[in-house]
């Protein structure tokens, strides 16, 4: 996933919520969650170039990733007992294969709990460089 230089993790990862006009507060609350989730707490004020390439991956995850609890609220709840799970730190190709592979979005598991929901269309438009419209 393309990960723009010139901008932080946080920045990187609020970057849809801001071209979509939402205030600075909430894109700030959102992408501290979303860091987070993917295990970079700490990380948040540091450029790419300052990541290794794994944690960079992590970024573009938590760019395209939906929180499960607001993945349900807007989709009611359902039976995941058969989507396929990933976890914060496997690496996008692995998602991708995942993706690829199934109609149903990917768990994002992490500690025993779903913690996240990337669906094929976000993660494929993410990769692409795209920003993908999700629940914030």
């Amino acid at each position: 996933m393309a990960l723009m230089p010139h901008r932080t993790v946080r920045e990187n990862v609020a970057f849809s919520l801001e071209v979509r006009g939402i205030p600075e507060a909430k894109r700030a609350q959102v992408a501290a969650r979303a860091i987070e989730m993917v295990d970079l707490k700490g990380w948040d004020r540091k450029y790419p170039d300052e990541l290794s390439g794994g944690m960079q991956q992590r970024v573009g995850l938590a760019r395209v990733m939906q929180p499960y609890d607001a993945y349900v609220q807007a989709h009611g709840p359902q039976d995941t007992s058969t989507w396929p799970q990933g976890h914060p730190t496997d690496k996008l190709n692995t998602l991708v294969d995942l993706a690829v592979g199934t109609d149903h979005p990917i768990l994002i598991a992490a500690d025993g709990r779903t913690i996240g929901v990337v669906t094929k269309r976000a993660l494929l438009r993410g990769i692409q460089g795209r920003e993908e419209e999700r629940a914030a």
